[in-house]
């Protein structure tokens, strides 16, 4: 995929890359970044826990240092594969931030004028913590030698 877009956009004016830890972006007339994933039925590109993917997904894109950034947001397309996994069935524009898609737009090619907004609720600004394992302060396994 990123050769294909490398190919689609490399000379196009206004538009450059960006590769820092293994993230490809393209930016375009220094105004908007995309990041390109598969996306899974709910419009959501999903990939390891990182630092930096956690970034990503809350749009805190100033924190991860990367030169030149353009002030406007980072935007996700992606692809949806159909259920047999033999072909793209759609393909989006999404606005994320953390587990929820803020707006979409469905640019398949019978789909180009229909952008959804999807309602912004209280819950999807608030950032769900994990809570962090707590060590036990007995050995529940140790076997007691009723003998002694």
């Amino acid at each position: 995929m990123v050769d294909c877009i490398k190919d689609c956009f490399d000379g196009v004016p206004k538009t450059r890359f960006i590769y820092k830890n293994k993230l490809f972006l393209l930016v375009i007339e220094e105004r908007v970044v995309l990041r390109f994933k598969m996306f899974d039925q709910n419009r959501l590109g999903h990939g390891i826990s990182t630092q930096q993917l956690i970034k990503l997904n809350y749009q805190e894109i100033e924190q991860l240092e990367l030169p030149d950034m353009p002030p406007d947001g980072l935007l996700h397309v992606g692809y949806c594969i159909n259920a047999l996994r033999t072909g793209i069935e759609s393909i989006h524009i999404t606005y994320r931030h953390g587990n929820h898609n803020l707006w979409e737009w469905n640019i398949t090619e019978s789909e180009m004028n229909n952008v959804q907004q999807i309602a912004f609720t209280q819950e999807a600004t608030t950032r769900q913590r994990r809570r962090r394992p707590q060590p036990k302060n007995k050995n529940v396994g140790d076997v007691v030698n009723e003998n002694s």
